[in-house]
């Protein structure tokens, strides 16, 4: 009688594969969410500030002041930046969008978990001057933070009076 070759598992061995296989998912799975929610943070800060920069070339460009505010193609929605946000030139320097003002770019909402909140200085708009400065419309300087947040990440964005944008790591 021949010899004859066996092809296959046995159900022990089937068996041992599914339990490694199944402590590796369990291992490898939170920390791949982790780094999903970690690079969302990141994709979504570098947007901003991003927005942020081409609102102050905008003005600096065009010689009138712009702003970056939380809102939609019809308009400023004061309050959080997790909708999405305008760049606009604003011509009568008030801080909201109004008809006539061109808009020069329209941002999303953010991702799903991912927050933004600004201090009360910048929650409902950014405004640069043609000299590339902040200022609130009441011609006061304009300097404040946008935090993002994505449990347990955060990032904070933080506007000087200059205009100039850094990111820096936050708290939830």
């Amino acid at each position: 009688m021949g010899y004859r070759n066996n092809r296959g598992l046995t159900l022990p061995e089937l068996a041992i594969t599914l339990v490694v296989a199944g402590i590796l998912l369990g291992v490898a799975v939170p920390g791949f969410q982790d780094l999903v929610a970690r690079s969302r943070l990141t994709t979504t800060t570098n947007l901003l500030v991003a927005s942020l920069h081409l609102a102050r070339s905008e003005a600096v460009r065009s010689g009138h002041h712009a702003t970056i505010c939380p809102g939609d193609a019809d308009g400023c929605r004061p309050g959080s930046y997790d909708r999405g946000w305008i760049v606009f030139l604003d011509l009568n320097r008030d801080g909201r969008h109004q008809a006539g003002e061109p808009i020069r770019r329209v941002f999303d909402a953010m991702g799903a978990g991912v927050s933004a909140t600004g201090n009360s200085t910048v929650s409902d708009y950014v405004m640069y001057t043609p000299r590339g400065y902040t200022q609130r419309a009441s011609g006061a300087f304009q300097a404040g933070t946008l935090t993002l947040c994505t449990p347990p990440h955060a990032r904070r964005i933080v506007i000087s009076r200059s205009g100039r944008p850094r990111v820096e790591k936050a708290s939830c």
